[in-house]
């Protein structure tokens, strides 16, 4: 399959791509126009096979993870440990060389994560004052 073919079924595929609303026209009047989403950092647009999968998941187990005392959280830790493994072998991590964290608070999140292991509080110098002047 061609880049191109293989571009516009990935582009078919995601949801709401396809939507088309009223938009205010800059002369004035509003016109129908094709959605375009720019705000992919803060949620993404999700392809149909995604969406499946987190249905089949909420209708499965939909429970909060690292708990043995019910089926619904072992699921949820096990869903989340393949996830954690799965992008682990998309990026090419090795196991027991590389770890897959999930921070659940985005791109932000993920950096503050990484400083405060780069740079633990209890490492950090105090803060020089600037003299007077």
């Amino acid at each position: 399959m061609s880049p191109e073919a293989l571009f516009r079924s990935l582009q078919a595929d995601v949801l709401g791509l396809d939507r088309s609303d009223e938009v205010a026209l800059q002369g004035g009047g509003t016109a129908r126009r094709r959605r375009v989403y720019l705000d992919t950092t803060a949620t993404a647009l999700m392809p149909r096979l995604v969406w499946r999968g987190v249905e089949a998941y909420l209708e499965a187990a939909a429970a909060n993870s690292h708990t043995a005392a019910h089926r619904a959280g072992r699921s949820t830790t096990l869903a989340i440990e393949e996830a954690r493994a799965a992008v682990g072998r998309l990026v090419g991590a090795t196991p027991g060389e590389h770890v897959v964290v999930f921070t659940g608070n985005g791109a932000t999140g993920a950096i503050n994560f990484l400083a405060r292991a780069l740079f633990p509080p209890e490492l950090r110098l105090p803060a020089r004052r600037c003299p007077e002047g």
